[in-house]
């Protein structure tokens, strides 16, 4: 073959590869297209039960949150042996330990966080749209219960926490309160992530690589949530000072468990490659 066709046959490999490039590209965009129209439906459901469950929250006061008060100070007290009374128009008392769980304790803020990361952080895994409505529906169940379970642990520790002799000017009962609280929260988003993950890895036969998202996405979650809601919706207008030093608990707090887990994933991943067992 002349050099002048040897060039010709390069150049028309190199318009069909581009070609094949171009093509394939398309095909992606077009795919990930379809599968967005798919979830939207769901995104959307998802998005109007949490507006719902805020909504409803704000304006609600002890009487009308007693679904969620009255389990969570039932099982605080079967935990802890702490006796929890009804007070009308208040909420529950315990007059042992001098404590009101009241509508700011009732867990509504953190039920719908771990609502929307379950909901949206899975559903794409669910082929059918009847297996996506469901997973929308279990998001909410499991959310309700991790809420319960979390929310009565707070309180038992909460409890003790405020029987130690360590407050003064600058630690204070609300601070050492509202600092367990995130810590508590953000530990228990992490654990029911990671646990439905593993869970849903189980019917695949090729599971889900788990990489830094482990422990990133509840916590981006719990930031959206907890800080980004208060400042779309100007709450913290109320009171900028305490917002403010809120903020930077829950950042500190998040920042903290963000290096924790990556630096455990790396040791891990060290493992995996010197023969040792999967994380």
């Amino acid at each position: 073959m002349s050099p002048q066709g040897e060039s010709n046959g390069q150049a028309v490999g190199v318009l069909q590869a581009a070609l094949f490039r171009a093509r394939a590209g398309e095909r992606l965009r077009a795919s990930r297209w379809h599968a967005a129209a798919r979830l939207a439906p769901l995104h959307v459901a998802g998005l109007l039960v949490a507006w719902s469950l805020k909504r409803g929250y704000s304006r609600a006061g002890a009487d009308q949150l007693g679904w969620i008060l009255a389990p969570t100070c039932r099982l605080a007290g079967f935990l802890s042996g702490i006796a929890f009374e009804r007070e009308g128009g208040t909420g529950w008392i315990s007059r042992s330990h001098r404590m009101i769980v009241g509508p700011p304790c009732a867990g509504v803020n953190f039920l719908i966080i771990v609502f929307t990361m379950l909901c949206f952080s899975f559903v794409h895994r669910f082929r059918t749209g009847l297996a996506r409505s469901g997973w929308l529906a279990c998001s909410l169940g499991l959310a309700y219960l991790l809420t319960l379970t979390t929310n009565s642990l707070r309180l038992i520790l909460a409890i003790h926490l405020r029987a130690l002799d360590i407050y003064g000017a600058a630690v204070t009962p609300g601070r050492v309160h509202g600092m367990e609280g995130i810590l508590v929260y953000t530990l228990s988003l992490i654990l029911a992530y990671n646990l439905v993950e593993r869970a849903l890895d189980l019917g695949r036969r090729v599971p889900h690589e788990r990489r830094a998202g482990s422990i990133l996405v509840p916590l981006a979650w719990y930031l959206i949530v907890a800080l980004g809601i208060p400042l779309a919706d100007r709450a913290y207008l109320d009171d900028p000072v305490r917002f403010v030093e809120h903020a930077g608990f829950v950042a500190l707090t998040c920042a903290a468990l963000a290096l924790a887990g990556l630096w455990l994933g790396s040791l891990c991943r060290r493992a995996q490659e010197t023969g040792g067992s999967r994380c």
